[in-house]
């Protein structure tokens, strides 16, 4: 059971605003502003399930909002049931410049993995300022343990470690025999580890 007393909850009403992976989504909730990780599984898929209703409790994590429990709002929901929904209003931004929702979707995608990459290159330069260098397995335990798993695998976006890594501003991966280290642009890559 997702929890013993759950009669106690009040479910939600969102709607899923995209889905990365089967791991990692996120819902629209209240009047569009607000979203909410949630792991869709298998039930929910990206070719089927973007702009759904669905029904959830809604929790709070260290990373933000989590949707617990998400499931279908049922059959027969289409548009204008979800448009006409109180708790799930078009954004108001949207909705007086008549932004198409497609496109607010990307504008946040984009301001998200923007914040998600200035995180990472947070850690990165810190872990680096530190140590002089870090390894790759080093690297990718101490981004999962201060971006929080959620947020770590969206900082990814479907990309190898190496790849978000290569991404980021400034920083240098080298190969070694396993994995790869990285470092800053203009340093040796001689120094403490």
């Amino acid at each position: 059971d997702f929890y013993k007393t759950d009669g106690l909850l009040q479910r939600m009403t969102g709607v899923i605003a995209r889905i990365d992976s089967a791991r990692s989504g996120r819902i629209r909730i209240g009047d569009g502003r607000i979203l909410a990780f949630f792991v869709p599984g298998t039930r929910f898929l990206r070719s089927r399930d973007v702009n759904a209703l669905v029904h959830f409790y809604l929790g709070f994590s260290y990373d933000g909002l989590r949707a617990w429990n998400t499931s279908p709002a049922g059959a027969g929901s289409d548009a204008a049931e979800q448009l006409s929904h109180p708790s799930i209003a078009p954004p108001r931004e949207a909705a007086s410049r008549d932004v198409a929702p497609a496109a607010q979707r990307r504008v946040d995608g984009q301001e998200l993995q923007a914040s998600l990459s200035a995180r990472a290159l947070a850690v990165v330069s810190a872990l680096v300022a530190a140590r002089g260098s870090i390894g790759s397995e080093s690297l990718g335990h101490e981004l999962v343990r201060q971006l929080g798993r959620p947020s770590y695998d969206a900082f990814l976006a479907g990309r190898k470690l190496r790849g978000a890594i290569e991404d980021l501003p400034g920083i240098v991966v080298t190969s070694k025999s396993v994995g790869f280290e990285v470092r800053r642009s203009g340093e040796s890559g001689v120094g403490p580890s």
